[in-house]
């Protein structure tokens, strides 16, 4: 399935050069306004092509690394698909997060400890790339500005040995879905993820919302499978009801509660709601 779909996006990207080759063939001609037109069309088109080539490149580098994986006995989880987009993307770690009902995601992937922890953090301070991105905006920050963005954020991933971050939001123009975030501890390659973050984020939201009409059915949903095994968010879920019903309060008030505990005991959001589903906390 997933090779079907890469093939798929290729003849999707080889349909998109040809259309903007035809726009390109037109700029020398025309009035200055048609000129405008066909530039724009060709940019258009030029930037789905590169869209619908990443789309394949993240499905052929994951039916690799599934094949690879079960040729040595299947043991453990397979390979994520966070742990795709960040090798894809060419960065030191990546994190994707669906939107929740309240202030905390339904959903956290990371690709490895470093992004779980850059996450963890950014939920503990109330601040950070992908909560902004959730948002509907793209964030980058490098260097200094980390810390001039986000006064406690900064300092505190800058620690993780990260640099350089990129946050792109997930979903459409009327809806988002959460947010898909790239973590770089080299500064300078920080051009280069605030380049491909936002695309590669185009093509995990196609994925993610299943909008190819060809798709068969229960593909799309098949790609679910693929992002993490990890059961951090379902246990700071289940901490968040615990708390708004020992409190009495509302999911987003209790999610708020959990997090400043966090804080204040110096530990991680997960080990926290851990602590209060064994009822080693109460609020």
């Amino acid at each position: 399935m997933l090779r079907e779909r890469a093939a798929l996006a290729r003849e999707r990207a080889a349909r998109c050069a040809a259309r903007a080759s035809i726009h390109e063939a037109g700029l020398p001609t025309g009035e200055q306004s048609s000129q405008k037109w066909h530039e724009w069309m060709r940019n258009l088109f030029l930037r789905a092509m590169s869209q619908h080539l990443m789309s394949a490149e993240m499905h052929e580098l994951l039916a690799t690394r599934i094949e690879a994986w079960r040729s040595h006995t299947e043991t453990g989880s397979g390979p994520g698909l966070v742990e795709v987009i960040a090798a894809q993307l060419g960065t030191a770690s990546a994190l994707a997060t669906l939107s929740g009902h309240h202030s905390l995601p339904a959903m956290v992937v990371a690709s490895d400890r470093t992004a779980r922890a850059a996450h963890d953090l950014e939920l503990v301070m109330a601040e950070g790339p992908a909560t902004e991105a959730s948002g509907g905006a793209l964030v980058t920050a490098v260097g200094t500005t980390l810390v001039d963005r986000w006064p406690h954020y900064g300092p505190a991933v800058a620690e993780l040995g990260i640099q350089a971050v990129c946050a792109a939001p997930l979903g459409t123009s009327r809806v988002g879905i959460g947010a898909l975030c790239a973590y770089e501890k080299v500064p300078a390659a920080s051009q280069r993820i605030a380049t491909s973050t936002p695309l590669m984020a185009e093509a995990l939201t196609q994925m993610l919302l299943g909008i190819s009409r060809f798709a068969k059915p229960g593909e799309e949903l098949a790609i679910m499978g693929f992002l993490d095994t990890s059961d951090d968010q379902s246990v700071v879920q289940q901490g968040v009801g615990v708390v708004s019903v020992q409190c009495g309060c509302q999911p987003r008030d209790a999610a708020d509660l959990l997090a400043a505990r966090a804080f204040a005991d110096g530990s991680s959001l997960p080990e926290v709601a851990r602590q209060i589903v064994r009822g080693e906390i109460r609020f």
